[in-house]
């Protein structure tokens, strides 16, 4: 074995100072452009990794300042990776306590190695460390950082290399969610930390202020300093105490923090430009540690609110240059905060409630919340300042930029997907939008006014020629005005609840919003938020005014801008989806929105943009109706192009797909128009040999079940799928839900013709499940199996006896409950019916053959079941035991129509000469004739069996189905499921007759012992018997 081979098993000794050399080589070589020195270099690596006093290697090799740095960078990124692997672990590989302690030394020192990425690294590992180690084995850890950083000297690369270590620190142990660490941080935070850090920060803050005459350098590193200060105080201020949010416990720390960070910002803020510049990252930096604050600690920042409100207002009405983006985002984030804050509001949602407490608890909440309310209201006294800040949002931020506009001429879609489907906290606009719905629900009284005044303002003329409108050369040119107006109309929009008492919005849309959209000589900005309005105001359209907007809708979707018909596409979908959507207004404009929306999918080349059109084609289609033939062929041209379109895109294939489903299954017993087009579809994703990542297989498996249950007659391509399908269900279960109501489907349409070609493999493959997938999935395993039986009378048994046999001896598991027993004592009384009960002794005979040890391990399990026929054969003994235990779970079969097969199927069992049969006579009485009063009996239910799939055992659920459609409805099955369950001698089978006529052929079997049997029964069974017996109709 040479020394890689012991490495790898750990064989090998602990490291030692000759191996540095060595150990330098390997990483040196593991930076090599050559592919099979680098590979070879890094299994030693790993092989060492196991071996003691590696990472003291490591740490010697990072300090020798003067080797070459390329070793040293990567020995500082393997020294970090094994710490965070191994510091803890159990495992090979883990570090002893005496190199640890040498570690944890060696480590401070190197957090001052010149390379600043090397440094970096030597932080990083120090904090995975730290996060283990303290307090229990580094109790002085946060000591000596700070003893680092208050010397006294100057040395400026020392202090903030500690800072960044601090950071660090605070950030691992502040992700610890275990009550003791939180707690263990709290204490740190506020009795060791907090005091130091703020201190220097102070002194740093007033330095930089006193420093106007200092060299620029001389700021810059000052500047550095106090971002990673202000990073560290984010980490103590809002993590380092408990939320005053959740525990009404104020922190006086933090209370004290708020105006010097506010105070701070502010002397920052009117700075020169050249200093304001340098100065971004600290503004930005404690900026969102103020609107963090208030979100942690919102009754400790509660002194600090109006400060903060002046501020925020001044800055989005004047911000600077380079004060966009992250900055303004962060304003408008702290604003939105203060205004929906719960705490304020004296909602106790973000209260941790403390048991028998509560009631004292909401109470102190309400008190704290009336001393700010006063605070709030007086700074938006009169509305002047709601008013002010609403109007620098709507000026200002909803008015759209001259790159946007450029946007919308150079790439309409992209600008719809930006503007329309971004989150709102991402984006400047997304922001401003969450402040001025706040703003109105908080204000509505002073700014709904306002708002509705400003709309009636605006001057909605701006005209652009209806030619330079259909070359969208002009949008880029659009005037100040008119885009003044657009951001008024999307204030409108955005407004809707709140404004809905302010405004008589019939009147509006008559004369307003209507002669905004129709007129392509407006303004486009304008159009497309007047097509918002209608959007948002849905909810307050009358009947009377839909067809017209439908109208309407449909004329804008004609025209050649993505960006109004995408925004039209998106009306049109929220008028259907709305609560008062009537189908029969909209039924006279379904063809000419699916030709509309059809040609709209050939236009679009953002796969979004034809996401979104494809959920309104989806929607269209539901309500096609007596109209689907008439726009099928529309639909069914344009799907080849626009699958290969979507090639690699998963999404839209699954739109495509759910767009078949429906229109599918609108076309019900018409649906062979479309086998052109799914069925190709249908064999490229059910294909065994598709490796396309991107590939939608159970989408495409749906689509198929639609097909399948809507397909009028058998046609031999539509079964096409099923070799692949089963390929696929017998490699993994995923498939099994969707799969089994295939072959369900196809077995019902092919009936004995799909067994001649499949019938070997769908037994495997179901056999396969028996045993071992959850009871739910069983179900419909033998629920299947059960339809195939039914509706395959001349290959059914004979292909799925394997699979049979393997439930016999299933269902003997002690963890089976009945919920799964009972469809197979069904499927076994099917049998026994329709071909006698010896049929179900020879599947018995070859349950018996097939798995010899499993029948041995049953009847040793039972073996009270056969106790008086101990000279039988295993075949008789477990057909005993079965008897047992279907008696034993009777009772527990819920369904009606799943109790009478079995009773008919107990009733059935008495035909035959089977050892112990007659021991069991009362129980089978007993059952039978209670089932007999439940469904025929004298006060038995009018037709209690009444038609019902699933009772009735015609195949597996649909409830489970993820399809878009409704597959009850679907026709085709339907009708054939009907006919099968017509032809079923269970439907029109009465208990007593058939009771009779088994009693008869008993009687031939066992003569004159079945009559001692009868007589020797309790009275109250064979009494209950002999009015059964005795009923009319018999």
């Amino acid at each position: 074995m040479d020394q890689t081979e012991r490495d790898l098993e750990g064989g090998a000794g602990a490291l030692t100072p000759e191996d540095l050399p060595r150990i330098f080589t390997l990483l040196s070589q593991s930076l090599s452009p050559v592919a099979e020195i680098q590979k070879d270099a890094d299994t030693k690596l790993r092989g060492m990794e196991l071996r003691q006093n590696f990472c003291s290697c490591l740490v010697e090799i990072v300090s020798h300042v003067e080797a070459e740095r390329s070793g040293r960078w990567l020995a500082s990124v393997y020294l970090k990776n094994i710490i965070a692997r191994n510091w803890r672990t159990r495992l090979r590989g883990v570090i002893l306590p005496e190199e640890k302690a040498y570690l944890r030394e060696k480590l401070m020192a190197l957090l001052d190695d010149p390379d600043d990425q090397i440094g970096l690294q030597v932080a990083v590992a120090l904090a995975k460390v730290g996060r283990v180690d303290y307090p229990k084995e580094w109790p002085d850890l946060f000591e000596v950082l700070l003893g680092r950083i208050c010397r006294g000297d100057e040395d400026d690369h020392r202090v903030r290399r500690t800072y960044i270590a601090l950071h660090l620190l605070l950030k691992e142990l502040g992700s610890k969610r275990l009550a003791i660490d939180q707690k263990n941080f709290e204490t740190l935070c506020s009795d060791v930390l907090y005091g130091p850090v703020f201190q220097m920060w102070m002194n740093d803050v007033e330095r930089l202020g006193s420093s106007v005459n200092a060299s620029h350098d001389f700021k810059g590193i000052l500047i550095q300093r106090i971002v990673l200060q202000l990073k560290c105080l984010k980490r103590i201020l809002i993590q380092g105490f408990q939320s005053d949010s959740k525990a009404l416990v104020i922190a006086s720390q933090v209370e004290r923090s708020c105006p010097v960070l506010i105070q701070a910002l502010q002397s920052w803020i009117s700075a020169t430009d050249e200093l304001v510049t340098v100065l971004e990252g600290a503004i930005l930096k404690s900026l969102r540690i103020l609107v963090g604050i208030q979100e942690a600690h919102c009754w400790a920042f509660a002194g600090s609110l109006v400060p903060f409100l002046e501020l925020a207002c001044q800055q989005l009405a004047a911000p600077r240059l380079w004060a966009e983006g992250k900055y303004v985002k962060s304003l408008l984030t702290g604003v939105y905060n203060v205004l929906k804050c719960p705490g304020y509001r004296g909602s106790s949602s973000a209260l941790v409630m403390t048991a028998g407490k509560a009631r004292e608890q909401k109470a102190q909440l309400e008190s704290m919340a009336e001393h700010v309310r006063p605070v709030l209201r007086g700074f938006f006294a009169g509305g002047r300042d709601a008013t002010f800040l609403c109007q620098i949002i709507i000026d200002r931020y909803f008015v759209h930029s001259q790159d946007e506009l450029l946007l919308w001429e150079t790439n309409g879609e992209e600008f719809h997907q930006e503007m329309e489907h971004s989150a709102n906290e991402e984006t400047i606009r997304g922001c401003a939008e969450l402040v001025h719905t706040a703003l109105l629900e908080s204000n509505r009284e002073s700014l709904a006014p306002c708002i509705v005044e400003k709309l009636h303002l605006c001057r909605f003329g701006d005209t652009q020629t209806v030619e330079e409108y259909g070359a969208r050369s002009c949008v880029s040119a659009t005037s100040p005005s008119a885009l003044q107006a657009a951001a008024v109309l999307h204030s409108f929009a955005l407004g809707a609840y709140d404004l809905h008492d302010f405004v008589d919005f019939g009147k509006t849309l008559n004369n307003l919003i209507i002669p905004i959209i129709s007129s392509r000589e407006i303004a486009a900005p304008i159009r497309r938020e007047g097509l918002r309005v209608l959007s948002f105001w849905v909810s307050k359209l009358k009947p009377h005014d839909r067809p017209g907007l439908y109208r309407l809708l449909l004329s804008v979707l004609g025209e050649h801008d993505p960006v109004i018909h995408l925004m039209a596409c998106s009306v049109l979908q929220s008028l259907m989806e709305d609560w008062d959507f009537d189908v029969e207004q909209f039924r006279e404009f379904v063809p000419e929105a699916v030709h509309t929306l059809i040609r709209i999918l050939a236009q679009c080349t953002d796969y979004e943009s034809q996401l979104e059109v494809f959920s309104v084609l989806n929607l269209v289609i539901d309500h096609l109706q007596e109209r689907t033939i008439e726009c099928a062929p529309v639909i069914l041209q344009m799907i080849p192009e626009l699958w290969q379109r979507a090639e690699g895109q998963s999404l839209l294939k699954i739109q495509i797909m759910l767009a078949l489903q429906r229109l599918v299954h609108a076309l019900g017993k018409d649906s062979p128009m479309a086998y052109p087009v799914v069925l190709p579809i249908l064999r490229f994703v059910i294909d065994r040999n598709n490796q396309d990542p991107t590939n939608a297989l159970e989408d495409g498996i749906l689509l198929w079940i639609v097909v399948l249950r809507n397909a009028p007659e058998p046609v031999p391509d539509v079964v096409g799928p099923v070799e692949s399908l089963l390929h696929i269900m017998g490699m993994s279960s995923e498939h099994l839900l969707t799969g089994i109501r295939c072959i369900t489907s196809s077995v019902l349409l092919y009936r004995d013709l799909i067994l001649e070609n499949y019938g070997n493999e769908i037994n495997r493959v179901l056999g396969g499940y028996v045993g071992t997938v959850k009871d739910r999935a069983m179900i419909d395993v033998v629920s299947c199996l059960d339809v195939i039986f039914q509706a395959c009378p001349k290959y059914g048994l004979q292909c799925i006896v394997g699979s049979i046999a393997a439930l016999v001896l299933d269902i003997f598991d002690k963890n089976k409950g009945v919920i799964v027993i009972a469809p197979v004592l069904v499927l076994l009384s099917r049998i026994s019916i329709a071909h006698g009960p010896n049929q179900i002794q020879l599947l018995f005979e070859y349950a018996c053959q097939s798995n010899r040890e499993k029948v041995a391990a049953i009847l040793d399990t039972n073996a009270a079941a056969y106790a008086s026929i101990p000279d039988a054969s295993d075949c008789d003994r477990l057909f005993a035991c079965f008897l047992d235990l279907w008696l034993r779970q009777f009772d527990g079969i819920g369904q009606t129509g799943m109790r009478k097969i079995a009773a008919l199927g107990l009733c059935s069992i008495l035909q035959a000469s089977i050892p112990g049969l007659l021991e069991r006579l009362g129980d089978i009485v007993s059952h039978v004739t209670g089932v007999w009063f439940e469904v025929e009996g004298p006060e038995a239910e009018p037709d209690p069996m009444a038609l019902s799939f699933p009772i009735a055992g015609m195949g597996p659920r649909d409830d489970l189905v993820p399809v878009s459609v409704d597959l009850e409805e679907a026709e085709g099955e339907l009708s054939r499921r009907k006919v099968l369950f017509e032809q079923s001698p269970i439907v029109t089978l009465k208990i007593a007759s058939y009771f009779r006529e088994s009693l008869s052929k008993a009687s031939l079997a066992y003569g004159d012992v079945l009559q001692g049997s009868l007589h020797g029964l309790d009275p109250a069974i064979r009494e209950q018997m002999e009015v059964m017996l005795g009923s009319k109709g018999i």
